[in-house]
């Protein structure tokens, strides 16, 4: 099997804002963390993303 060649012709950076807030389960008397991208309107878990997670922990703790 052939695997196609991929070239990169063009590179650009773009800023693609994200939020992150609580969420409470319903039911339940737990919350949980969720990153939002407004652009989208895609909201997950923020446990999935562990360096974005990471970084928010650090500096809520501050």
């Amino acid at each position: 099997m052939e695997c196609a060649e991929v070239e990169l012709i063009e590179e650009k950076t773009a800023y693609l804002p994200y939020e992150v807030y609580l969420q409470k389960h319903t039911g339940k008397n737990q919350t949980r963390t969720m990153l939002y991208e407004p652009v989208s309107g895609h909201a997950e878990n923020l446990d999935k993303y562990p360096e974005i997670h990471s970084f928010f922990t650090t500096i809520r703790e501050d």
